[in-house]
């Protein structure tokens, strides 16, 4: 209970103070809140809240609390601009919003109530420490991410329970995640896959560290090193300029795996880092769209060096997912045939919130078994390693949609 669940900051003797805080207290803490939006706002299964933070303790309070409450939870980064944040909040109906008063001015428009986590701190201080009655279902929903809008106004996926206890057990599993991981949050909080990289250290005694401040490639390399990270997902460009200079590659040395995802990778960008003779870290290429649970597919890189002139593969499915690779009339193809990719599973969504008729044309009956199919909209192949290749978008080779 004592061990530090969640660090943001720098350590000593740094200039700047790190905040950190327990397990026990964030346990606490999240219990508190729950509690106060139970009785004060209502709040429950069913329902949405939006937790608008920078990247911080504040934040995992927020989400740890509404999912103890029994609601779902609606990521919204502070440096969105405010039309999307209003939009957010509107959009899925949110019951209440939590926040901080540093960032009231960006989420004044809110049409829902407001739950300030430092003004409000005494009353939500005041409530009980236990744990609340768990009521939450399986196919409830956990959390709601907006997609970027695009291809026209951002769509609120849903994601259940049922997805991310999924995603997690296998994920947990394949990467060997522990107490002894630090895992470092570099990507921005509204993505899907921040989502499991704040939980999965949790789950297993791990810490979770926060940036200080927002990208900055010295800064993160200077945070990787003193908190001895050990596993970072994020997309490849966001990686790429923490390995460019020579001499500062030996600050990644306590990195075991890095996970991209989100977009394909440049293996030559990487490849002197990889090289270097402290690198122990292996690489490994993620794909799944937000509205399955964020992954689908993987593929460890365990050969980097055959990568450079062609496409590492997407790879193979994940615990409990199903892949199938079809023609324009839904007729599976066989391997080597580019189509487009369905896939069925656990992780299937519970479809785009308030949105019914896009649900209905993304979200199709499995005509070759039982549950729900997605239909991603990217064209893949099978190869004859068995692996699954990315080629494009369907209607439009080499474009890959950026989750």
């Amino acid at each position: 209970p004592d061990a530090i669940a969640v660090k943001h900051g720098m350590p000593a003797p740094a200039s700047r103070r790190a905040d950190s805080i327990s397990y026990a207290a964030l346990n606490r803490r999240a219990n508190q809140l729950a509690h106060f939006l139970r009785q004060r706002h209502a709040v429950g299964r069913g329902d949405i809240v939006g937790c608008c933070f920078a990247p911080g303790i504040e934040l995992v309070v927020a989400i740890l609390g509404t999912i103890k409450a029994g609601a779902a939870y609606v990521p919204m980064d502070a440096n969105y601009p405010q039309e999307r944040l209003a939009y957010m909040l509107r959009d899925s109906n949110a019951r209440v919003l939590l926040s901080e008063t540093c960032l009231a001015e960006r989420v004044a428009s809110a049409e829902c109530a407001s739950v300030m986590l430092d003004r409000d701190g005494d009353a939500i201080g005041a409530m009980p420490q236990t744990n609340p009655v768990n009521d939450t279902a399986l196919d409830d929903l956990l959390y709601v991410i907006y997609t970027s809008g695009s291809t026209g106004r951002p769509k609120g996926a849903a994601v259940r329970h049922r997805g991310e206890l999924n995603l997690l057990a296998w994920y947990v599993k394949e990467f060997r995640f522990s107490r002894h991981d630090n895992v470092l949050i570099i990507s921005a909080i509204g993505f899907d896959l921040t989502q499991k990289n704040i939980f999965a250290p949790l789950v297993c005694g791990g810490r979770l560290v926060m940036p200080a401040a927002g990208y900055d490639d010295d800064e993160i390399r200077t945070q990787i090193e003193a908190h001895q990270i050990s596993v970072i997902n994020c997309a490849p460009s966001a990686f790429y300029p923490l390995v460019e200079l020579a001499t500062d590659v030996a600050m990644l040395n306590s990195l075991r795996v890095v996970l991209f995802g989100g977009e394909p990778i440049r293996i030559e960008k990487l490849l002197p880092w990889l090289q270097h003779e402290h690198c122990v870290a292996q690489i490994v290429n993620m794909y799944g769209p937000t509205e399955c649970t964020d992954i689908a597919t993987f593929h460890r890189v365990l050969m980097p060096e055959k990568f450079v002139s062609r496409p590492i593969p997407i790879g193979r499915p994940n615990d409990n997912v199903q892949l199938y690779i079809v023609d324009a009339c839904n007729r599976l193809l066989p391997p080597g045939v580019p189509g487009e990719l369905l896939i069925g599973g656990e992780g299937v969504g519970a479809g785009y919130l308030g949105k019914p008729e896009l649900t209905e044309k993304a979200f199709i009956a499995n005509p070759f078994g039982d549950g729900t199919l997605y239909r991603t909209g990217d064209l893949v192949r099978e190869l004859q390693s068995g692996n699954i290749e990315f080629v494009g978008r369907v209607g439009v080779p080499g474009q890959r949609r950026r989750m």
